[in-house]
């Protein structure tokens, strides 16, 4: 991902923090400015890592713990695809599930590409995120997502 893009995360994301945009900016290369970015993002718990290896209830709650999280989202749904056999990991399966889910509340579940082992996701209120998403310098996560 070009730093453009990662310039457009920090500014649509976490306007009030103009010093994090000014720190990706001013990084060194691209690989820099996304991980300015992604402690940024982290920092002002707009979105959190997720590891591959882990397991829905510690992705529920690093999720809840997000700034836009819908206070209204139930995760009561999980249980009945809890032992769903559709050959996804039960992580990924979770997390295409809760991205179908959070459009119901007004926001959309999105990731960050970090070309590692795991998922830097958070939640972004349905109208901001668009161009965001139609740039592809995030992805919509739902059923059938290939994260990482």
């Amino acid at each position: 991902m070009d730093r453009c893009s990662l310039i457009a995360i920090a500014e649509q994301l976490v306007p009030e923090r103009p010093s994090l945009t000014e720190a990706v900016r001013a990084a060194v290369d691209d690989r820099w400015a996304l991980a300015e970015l992604t402690r940024g993002l982290r920092d002002a718990e707009v979105m959190e890592y997720i590891d591959w290896s882990d397991d829905p209830e510690m992705a529920r709650e690093a999720l809840e713990s997000l700034k836009f999280h819908p206070s209204s989202m139930s995760w009561d749904w999980w249980e009945e695809h809890e032992d769903d056999d559709d050959g996804d990991e039960a992580i990924e399966r979770f997390l295409g599930l809760a991205g179908e889910q959070s459009r119901k509340h007004g926001v959309l579940l999105v990731e960050l590409e970090l070309g590692g082992d795991g998922y830097l996701l958070g939640f972004v209120p349905t109208g901001s995120a668009k161009d965001l998403i139609k740039a592809e310098s995030l992805t919509v996560v739902r059923r059938g997502w290939q994260g990482g």
